[in-house]
């Protein structure tokens, strides 16, 4: 009998490995979960000494673009996600009625997926350095002038957003990821080198401002691994 229940015993702890290592080649996660919730901010300085939200253009003035988004561990290394993307900020733009420049509000929001490597000998998903490519449609809002210049009304601008970024996560607790990074982007429309400055429109303009906000950013981020 002692040695049918020693037999049972390893067949089962054998069983139970195979079934471990079977599940985890095919369902890769971090202490058998997979996705997260994250919240992330990325802070892009006034470059060109662009006006922030609150209007103030110097060098050291952020603006601050939200990101939450969910991130799924997709393979050993890498992860996939799709993220919100929201910011204020202001531009200069100029009154062809008045002959003066003047600076208005904008408002960017849309959203975007990310695929992130990480990287390094042994590397895990979602642990240490990666890799991180980024994609993102956004909706860039400002008042544009009437053709009398007497009011305004709203108007809109799509742009289309590329980033690459380098960053590392590091856990606690099991399930609490804090990270930190660099990145650098451009999106479309571009700036617009071919035209005097007194020759760009105001859709123009505020394009222009979309693509300071996205060229460099410092990115620091918390999430939570939940299932």
């Amino acid at each position: 009998m002692r040695r049918l229940l020693i037999s049972i015993m390893i067949l089962f702890c054998a069983a139970s490995s195979f079934a471990q290592a079977n599940y985890v080649a095919h369902y890769p996660g971090y202490m058998g979960r997979r996705v997260l919730f994250n919240m992330e901010m990325s802070m892009a300085p006034g470059l060109k000494r662009v006006p922030n939200f609150q209007g103030d253009r110097r060098y050291w003035a952020f603006n601050y673009l939200l990101q939450p988004n969910i991130e799924v561990i997709a393979w050993r290394s890498g992860t996939v996600g799709a993220k919100f993307i929201w910011f204020d900020t202001k531009f200069d733009t100029y009154n062809e009625w008045t002959y003066d420049d003047e600076t208005r509000d904008l408002r960017v929001y849309g959203a975007g997926v990310f695929c992130k490597v990480y990287v390094g000998r042994g590397a895990t998903a979602p642990l240490g350095q990666f890799l991180r490519f980024h994609f993102d449609y956004m909706r860039a809002l400002y008042e544009m002038p009437s053709a009398s210049g007497n009011y305004s009304y709203p108007a809109r601008k799509n742009c289309y957003g590329f980033r690459f970024e380098y960053g590392r996560d590091f856990f606690f607790c099991d399930f609490l990821k804090l990270n930190i990074g660099m990145s650098v982007g451009f999106s479309l429309p571009g700036i617009y080198f071919l035209k005097f400055r007194d020759e760009l429109d105001v859709g123009q303009r505020a394009a222009n401002r979309v693509v300071w906000n996205y060229f460099f950013g410092v990115n620091i981020g918390v999430g939570f691994l939940t299932f």
